[in-house]
This record gives structure tokens, sequence and C-alpha cells, in this order.
């Protein structure tokens, strides 16, 4: 909204314990973001013919993520990570188990990585449908 009337200036972002400031021209759409796809990318080289139904749940869990997130950028900035990472839950949802060494290997990152990454995410996934 502040993009679209051409506002630029600076603006503080307090979101899940971060302080981010931003000049809110330089705000892109989430669902454009080339990392957000490019990550997703990387799980639909896996999935797309092996599992569609799975890639789709995957593509849902991922975006509402970094719209959660939004505008901070999530870290570490390592597509292969995250895409590791929203793999493994995906397939934990769908109550599915998954070799985490094979899984990570897939994606050339370690199992630390991507247990870490797929941590943040059910933070956020907590923090966002936490009851009041």
């Amino acid at each position: 909204m502040l993009k679209d009337k051409k506002v630029d200036e600076l603006i503080e972002i307090h979101k899940f314990g971060n302080v981010i400031t931003i000049n809110a021209s330089e705000f892109e759409n989430v669902f454009h973001e080339k990392f957000g796809n490019d990550t997703l990318a990387l799980v639909a080289e896996q999935l797309e013919n092996e599992n569609p139904s799975l890639l789709e749940m995957i593509t849902h869990i991922w975006w509402h993520y970094l719209y959660a997130l939004y505008p901070i950028s999530p870290e570490p900035l390592s597509a292969n990570s995250w895409a590791a990472a929203i793999h493994k839950l995906g397939t934990e949802m769908t109550g599915f188990d998954e070799d985490e060494l094979r899984l990570a290997k897939q994606y050339n990152v370690t199992v630390e990585e991507m247990l870490h990454c797929a941590a943040k995410i059910m933070k956020i996934e907590q923090e966002t449908f936490k009851e009041y």
C-alpha cells in the first residue's frame, strides 16, 4: 500500500522480535520475490512429477512463512537450506517419515542447516496462530 502510494521515506518495522528500517519505496511484492521463487523452484525439481500434491502444500507453507515475515528476509539467505526445510516440514505434516540425512544431501545442505530453517518456520507458524 505504501509503495502504491509512492511513499518514499524510512519506516521502522518491529516484527517477531526483529527491528528493521527500510525505505517504503523499496518494498517488493512478497509473491514476486526472487528468493521465494528460487527456493520453490528447487523443491519443484524434486517433487513436481513425484508428488505434485505435496509440492502444492509446501508452496502454501512457504508463501505463508514469507508473508508472515515480510518485509524481513529469511536468514540465512540460502535457497537450498529453505527448500530442504520446507520439503521436510511438508512430508512431516502429511504423516510421512523422511530420512533427514538423505533429504539434506538432496539439497546440498547439512542436516543442521535444514533443521535450523525448519525450526524458524515452525516458530513463526506457532506465533501466527497463537491463541490470545
